[in-house]
């Protein structure tokens, strides 16, 4: 058995699952054996698709994140947020930073798009037949 390495964001994953709301459902049903073994495969199934998923995702994030023209994006959104806050906003400044602002927005959503960040363009990766 191998030894898990000491990482910082473990302590903030930790935190973060302990402040997380879990939903848990306690169900009592008289089923065969041959039943609950038929549910339990079916529930490792939908764990290993949710994991590979969840790391499909990620992966596609970090590339995202890596990207030049994205963390340019990012920049201008939080500059351009943060100007906003300084301006009236029943002046015509705060209506043209608003705008520009909401373009940068729409730039960064068509990239997600590019990457296929969304749960709409996320492939099937198991097919799993209804229980």
């Amino acid at each position: 058995m191998g030894f898990k390495r000491f990482r910082p964001e473990n302590e903030n994953r930790t935190a973060y699952r302990l402040l997380c709301p879990r939903h848990v459902i306690a169900l009592e049903a008289d089923i065969d054996e041959d039943n609950k073994r038929h549910t339990f495969s079916k529930n490792d199934t939908l764990r290993i698709a949710d994991n590979e998923a969840i790391a499909i995702m990620h992966k596609r994030i970090d590339q995202l994140k890596r990207t030049r023209k994205y963390r340019a994006l990012q920049k201008d959104y939080l500059w351009k947020k943060q100007h906003l806050a300084k301006l009236d906003p029943e002046s015509d400044a705060y209506r043209q930073l608003d705008e520009a602002r909401k373009h940068t927005a729409n730039q960064m959503a068509a990239m997600q798009h590019q990457f296929l960040i969304s749960k709409s363009e996320l492939p099937v990766i198991f097919k799993v037949d209804r229980v």
